[in-house]
């Protein structure tokens, strides 16, 4: 994702790894999971299983997408805190 200095738009494309943060919460949090994991995110990117879904928040932009977001985890709507 890249920034430019003159219109200050971000683009970006591709999809977003969301298994990465859940490998890394595996990983260097193995005897207390986190209370909260916060994912500010279009949805797009690949499937996560995380072992406590109920403590993910994704908080999702506008035409974003759910089908790779458990379905025990909280969901937010952006617009709603505008």
């Amino acid at each position: 994702m890249t920034t430019t200095a003159v219109s200050r738009k971000i683009h970006g494309g591709g999809g977003t790894s969301f298994k990465i943060i859940d490998t890394y919460i595996k990983q260097n949090y193995k005897e207390h999971q986190p209370d909260a994991v916060w994912i500010m995110t279009d949805g797009y990117g690949d499937a996560v299983s995380p072992e406590n879904p109920q403590n993910w928040f994704w908080f999702l932009t506008p035409n974003s997408v759910k089908e790779f977001i458990p379905p025990s985890s909280k969901i937010y709507d952006l617009n709603d805190f505008v």
